[in-house]
């Protein structure tokens, strides 16, 4: 036994050497290395300060682009609206290529006044980078049903059933059971009543007590009468 203390003495004391051997030759190296560290973390915080600090610009410039477009506008002629619009697309287009949530509110923003001049593609196309840039934020779901809307004012029936899926899809989107129906309705549309039925059936079962609900089960009635299945 007091041979075994003894040999363990000594391997921890030969350990220790080593130890200390290695960080004597190697102190020069060990201090950079603590260094780049340092800096490391000092540098992620800079950012993500500097990142803070790039959104909230963002967003100021976005509020006051808003600001500019809204104030007393009932009360503006067609012309002078319009010029607003334009004004406030052109001020909009640099902040629309940000990849957070100053691009979300960009391109909401931006959509929704191109859906007010009717031009829907464009609107399409702002709604679909909103939903890119805050691909995991409530507001997704919510740029796809808009989405869903446009493609069915340009007569794109297939996108439209698309989006309104995607938007249905989030558990969390409070028209869910619109963009249910919606979706069920334009694959009704394009002759796609099987899967047209099972969007209805779906809707009907998880959401029953829901006004779209009951508006599905009836479309599931209708279809399955013309059918000769019910």
């Amino acid at each position: 036994m007091a041979e075994n203390v003894v040999t363990l003495k000594t391997k921890k004391e030969n350990t220790e050497e080593k130890v200390t051997g290695f960080m004597t030759r190697n102190r020069s190296l060990i201090v950079c290395i603590v260094v780049i560290a340092v800096v490391a973390v000092a540098a992620t915080c800079v950012c993500i300060g500097l990142n803070e600090s790039a959104v909230k610009k963002g967003l100021s410039k976005v509020d006051a682009v808003e600001y500019t477009l809204t104030k007393d506008s009932a009360s503006l002629e067609d012309e002078e609206a319009a010029l607003r619009q334009t004004a406030a697309l052109a001020d909009l287009e640099s902040l629309t290529k940000k990849k957070n949530v100053v691009g979300v509110r960009a391109n909401m923003l931006s959509a929704d006044i191109t859906f007010a001049q009717k031009n829907y593609e464009v609107s399409r196309t702002f709604w679909l980078n909103a939903a890119e840039a805050g691909k995991k934020s409530y507001t997704a779901p919510v740029c796809y049903y808009n989405a869903g809307v446009c493609s069915e004012e340009l007569g794109d029936a297939a996108s439209a059933a698309d989006y309104y899926g995607k938007a249905a899809s989030a558990p969390d989107f409070l028209l869910v059971t619109h963009a249910m129906f919606s979706q069920g309705r334009v694959l009704e549309s394009l002759s796609k009543t099987e899967e047209a039925l099972a969007v209805y059936k779906n809707l009907a079962e998880k959401y029953p007590n829901d006004t779209w609900s009951n508006l599905a089960q009836s479309r599931v009635i209708a279809l399955e009468i013309s059918q000769g299945t019910n």
